[in-house]
């Protein structure tokens, strides 16, 4: 769940800080609110990481017809 994944995230920033010996200044529910946000970032960016090779090239070929981009541009997204 959200929750645990964004426990996972707090105990990571926990440890760095103490590995960097910075005192939390931040309340709990600040710091809860960031784990949630950060966990959050991470699902949506490895859904993308997951997504994009599969339908990359439509989603290019979506955004030349609109951009007029290059044909050169859809090999870099290959």
């Amino acid at each position: 769940t959200l929750w645990s994944a964004s426990n996972a995230v707090s105990a990571f920033i926990k440890a760095t800080n103490e590995a960097y010996d910075v005192e939390e200044t931040r309340s709990f529910f600040a710091q809860k609110g960031i784990a949630i946000l950060l966990t959050l970032f991470m699902l949506v960016a490895v859904i993308i990481a997951l997504v994009l090779p599969i339908f990359g090239g439509t989603i290019i070929d979506m955004i030349s017809s609109f951009m007029n981009l290059p044909s050169q541009t859809e090999i870099i997204f290959q």
